[in-house]
C-alpha cells in the first residue's frame, strides 16, 4: 500500500531528527496508530507540561489527513 510506505519513511525521518522535545512513533505494530509526546520548552508557558496525541493515519493517507 502507497500510505504504508509513505508513513514508514516518514517514521525513518523522525527517528533520524531525534528531538528532545517531541517523540512519537507507532502504537505496537500498527503502523497506522501513533502516539506522539510533546514537552513544552523551557522558558515558555508551557514549560514542565507533557502532551500526548493519539494519532490515527487513514488507508488513503497522505491524501487525506491523520485525525
Amino acid at each position: 500500500m502507497y500510505s504504508a510506505k509513505v508513513i514508514s519513511l516518514q517514521l525513518k525521518e523522525v527517528e533520524r531528527k531525534n528531538s528532545p522535545c517531541f517523540s512519537t512513533g507507532p502504537v505496537g505494530e500498527d503502523l497506522y496508530h501513533w502516539e506522539a509526546i510533546i514537552t513544552g520548552p523551557k522558558g515558555s508557558p508551557y514549560e514542565n507540561g507533557v502532551f500526548k496525541l493519539d494519532i490515527h493515519f487513514p488507508l488513503d493517507y497522505p491524501f487525506a489527513p491523520p485525525r
